[in-house]
């Protein structure tokens, strides 16, 4: 186990500072972090007025408390990086502490063999590695998540006060960091009423002592949740018309049929864990072979709950909290095949387990190459050593610079003088993905006489479509022009596997006359 723990950790971080602006040459990356880690960055000027709900703000205020010493003695700017690398530390010892708690849980449920295989499995898990090393909630809401669980089935084993208020901590940890988390609370809700109707001819009294419980768990949860999350209890109403607008914005725009949502899950989750781990997770849940039946209940519960509430929203590193549990499941498909009598089931077993960890690994091993290969960072030392110093250099995307930042190379701008695109700059630098939106809606029939069709405005980001002017110039940049030519092209590294927050970069040049 404790090589597992190791080899777990060295994945995740071995990319500790991609796309951190720490190294030469880098930007940052990332486009979310920002919103995680400025609650440690404002803190405690911010404490219980803070206006960013997007992200919880429990574990950066925690991290914030710790090293509040230091911050008096650092600049702004080095404070907000000590913020961000120590938030990327939290979730990358999270994702390590995660295959321990898993090994803990699978044990609950199956056996030791299975619950080795399962944290090997998620020692490997591709997306929850590679966002391990990130500074964001997602690793570490999965890590409070199994400690939940765990801690659940323990108070509901015991029936100890004790327990509960222990359950009561975490929950509230586990709330201030997503507050979509709160999804959790049907699988406590399960368990109750499984124990009140297994009680049966006590289950008046049995009802009263889950009241009981539950005021405690929850009297607790919500004393953590306001100390570390005081503005949405202080802002509740901000806190509901944000996610309104998060709603609108992200959700419902989106919105598909029902009939086409099974597709996206199963092409989103594949890419979170790779496809034999999503195929051994199905058999695993329909294998028997089960402890506690009623703990998987609660689990697999929470999971189809998760996804129906995701809907169509679904995005690999949400699934990446839910990785480790899938991981338990996908174990206990192999080690049911291996304890089989007959021989050939028991290499079919092996057989599958081999595959996962190899696929997985084979996946780990590409994203750690394609962050160490890219292409922002070599178009950066590309501008460095190819573009003379005083040139004009513009970034063009289908959205404002400061909404896209993240797509763009790091510029040293003591060099070279940042304009807008549309100043004809002497060297142009745009992202695949713009390249890709970009190209597409110069074909759109929603595109007309350089103009968008504002009752198809949803295309875009905030329903903002670019200018007349920034169609014209990608038309030109695209379709090829006398005034500018490509000059250098880094594309994305050669991989089966999407690496989230990568892009190519194209940099054109203006043509001399």
């Amino acid at each position: 186990m404790l090589l597992i723990i190791i080899f777990g950790f060295l994945l995740r971080v071995s990319t500790i500072f991609w796309g951190a602006g720490i190294l030469p040459y880098t930007g940052r990356y990332h486009p979310d972090e920002k919103k995680t880690f400025q609650h440690a960055v404002e803190f405690p000027s911010n404490y219980g007025s803070d206006t960013g709900f997007t992200h919880g703000s429990t574990v950066p205020y925690l991290l914030a408390t710790l090293l509040l010493p230091v911050k008096s003695i650092v600049t702004p700017a080095h404070w907000e990086i000590v913020c961000l690398m120590g938030m990327r530390a939290i979730s990358v010892l999270a994702g390590t502490a995660a295959l321990l708690l898993v090994y803990w849980l699978a044990l609950d449920l199956y056996d030791r063999n299975t619950a080795l295989l399962a944290a090997a499995i998620t020692a490997v898990s591709f997306t929850h590695c590679m966002n391990s090393a990130f500074a964001t909630q997602d690793i570490i809401v999965g890590f409070f998540l199994l400690t939940c669980f765990l801690a659940l089935f323990r108070a509901v084993r015991s029936g100890r006060d004790r327990d509960f208020l222990i359950l009561g901590v975490l929950t509230g940890l586990l709330l201030g960091t997503k507050i979509t988390a709160a999804l959790f609370l049907f699988a406590i809700v399960v368990l109750a009423v499984i124990d009140i109707v297994r009680a049966r001819g006590a289950a008046a009294k049995t009802t009263r002592r889950w009241i009981i419980r539950l005021a405690i768990c929850g009297e607790i949860a919500f004393v953590v949740f306001a100390v570390t999350s005081p503005h949405i209890v202080l802002n509740f109403s901000g806190f509901l018309a944000f996610w309104k607008q998060e709603k609108f914005l992200w959700y419902d725009r989106g919105m598909v049929p029902w009939n086409q949502v099974p597709g996206i899950w199963w092409r989103i989750t594949a890419m979170t864990v790779t496809v034999p781990v999503l195929i051994a997770f199905f058999v695993g849940v329909l294998l028997p072979g089960r402890r506690n039946r009623f703990h998987h209940l609660a689990i697999l519960g929470f999971i189809v709950l998760y996804y129906w509430f995701l809907r169509h929203h679904v995005l690999p590193r949400y699934i990446a909290t839910l990785a480790p549990l899938m991981c338990i499941y996908a174990a206990h498909a192999c080690m049911a095949l291996v304890k089989r009598p007959s021989l050939l089931l028991r290499m079919t077993g092996l057989g599958f387990a081999a595959i996962i960890l190899v696929v997985s690994g084979w996946a780990c091993g590409q994203g750690i190459h394609a962050r160490f290969a890219d292409p922002r960072t070599e178009a950066s030392k590309w501008l460095n050593a190819h573009i003379q110093p005083g040139s004009t250099v513009a970034l063009a995307g289908d959205s404002p610079p400061i909404i896209l930042g993240w797509e763009y190379p790091w510029v040293d701008e003591s060099k070279l003088k940042m304009v807008s695109p549309l100043e004809q700059p002497d060297v142009i630098i745009m992202s695949s993905l713009s390249y890709g939106i970009m190209e597409q809606a110069l074909r759109s029939p929603y595109l007309k006489n350089w103009s968008w069709d504002p009752n198809h405005n949803n295309n875009w980001y905030n329903y903002d479509p670019p200018s007349p002017e920034t169609f014209m110039l990608f038309d030109e940049l695209i379709r090829g022009s006398d005034k500018y030519h490509l000059e250098a092209n880094f594309p994305l590294p050669d991989t089966r596997f999407q690496v989230d927050f990568m892009t190519g970069i194209r940099v054109y040049r203006r043509t001399s006359f």
